[in-house]
């Protein structure tokens, strides 16, 4: 969507939608997995649900497989899972909700509602799953917290708003009137010298009177590039998911080294700790041992179409890894996450 329609904040027209099917049939066919979306990030969010299934639909029909971050975790989950559930109907995909979770307290009650719709489509055949970290924070771009119209664009038309004396007031003032609670936002990876100090503080940390005039200067220095943690997940939520069968491990994070470039940043903890503390939390939730590793292999490999992946028999891959079990965990915080298990 973005090498055709752009960031701007409009449906796609049928000729680029046309052109958008190219590019993905062309990609596929290149050797590509299948389709993701972002329906809740720039430009994700712009898009129909008829166009998501336009585009699924080529991918299903190359054997590929659907990823999304739904169009909402929070105030719509529910309707959000219903479009995910019917679009697979429609288009018989193999499909993964990404880091399934009931963002924001007031929305922490839907977590059962959310569970049975998704699991009462598995039961019933519909080609679905969810993956998740095991942690009750998030972790994205800072700039999710401006105000929708001065997201519009994505990082450049943000750092022209900022330029503009009239739109850089109206966007610290909507951020300043927001009832959001800037203790549970915590900034991660900085980019610009003067702000590296900030990374594992929390935005009320630093924000004095104007938490608006202190983000805005954050995001001009790094050039929008500034990562946040947000503390809005429920612990008792997050074992009820677990506990599901058809929930795998997922990190939603890159691959991290702590020395070199890829250690100048400041990530979620995701990044070196997911392994071991999902396994810890499954077994902990009593699931057994043989369980919790099907979960992290032959699972998530059955689910992408990993041939010869995930299990222990003969033809298969070698892929052993020998593990202390009592010694098996996670080291990395939110403070000091360059951390290995």
């Amino acid at each position: 969507r973005s090498s055709v329609v752009g960031y701007a904040g409009r449906m796609a027209s049928s000729d680029e939608l046309a052109q958008m099917e190219r590019i993905l049939a062309r990609e596929l066919s290149d050797g590509g997995w299948g389709l993701t979306t972002g329906l809740i990030y720039q430009p994700g969010k712009y898009s129909t649900p008829q166009e998501v299934v336009a585009l699924v639909k080529v991918a299903s029909s190359c054997g590929g497989f659907y990823a999304t971050h739904m169009r909402s975790e929070g105030d719509c989950i529910l309707e959000s899972i219903d479009e995910v559930v019917e679009l697979v109907k429609a288009t018989g995909i193999r499909a993964e909700i990404s880091h399934l979770k009931t963002s924001g307290r007031w929305n922490w009650h839907k977590i059962d509602e959310v569970i049975e719709k998704v699991g009462r489509a598995v039961e019933r055949g519909v080609l679905i799953g969810a993956d998740r970290y095991p942690f009750c924070a998030a972790g994205t771009d800072l700039d999710v917290v401006l105000p929708d119209w001065a997201q519009e664009g994505a990082a450049l038309a943000e750092m022209k708003r900022f330029a503009d004396p009239e739109m850089r007031s109206a966007i610290i003032a909507e951020i300043d009137a927001s009832s959001r609670d800037w203790s549970t936002v915590m900034i991660g990876g900085t980019w610009h010298q003067a702000s590296r100090r900030f990374s594992g503080g929390t935005v009320a940390d630093f924000a004095g009177s104007s938490p608006g005039r202190f983000i805005v200067d954050l995001l001009e220095r790094d050039e929008c590039k500034t990562g946040a943690f947000f503390f809005g997940m429920s612990e008792e939520n997050l074992a009820k998911i677990l506990a599901q069968p058809w929930v795998v491990q997922g990190s939603d994070a890159s691959l991290r080294a702590p020395w070199g470039p890829l250690g100048e940043d400041h990530p979620h903890p995701r990044a070196y700790s997911t392994m071991p503390e999902f396994y810890r939390r499954l077994r902990g939730l009593g699931i057994s041992r043989e369980e919790a590793v099907r979960r992290m292999t032959a699972l998530p490999a059955a689910r992408f179409g990993l041939k010869g992946r995930g299990l222990l028999e003969k033809g298969a891959f070698a892929d052993i890894v020998v593990w202390d079990e009592d010694n098996f965990k996670g080291t990395a915080s939110y403070v000091r996450p360059h951390s290995f298990a």
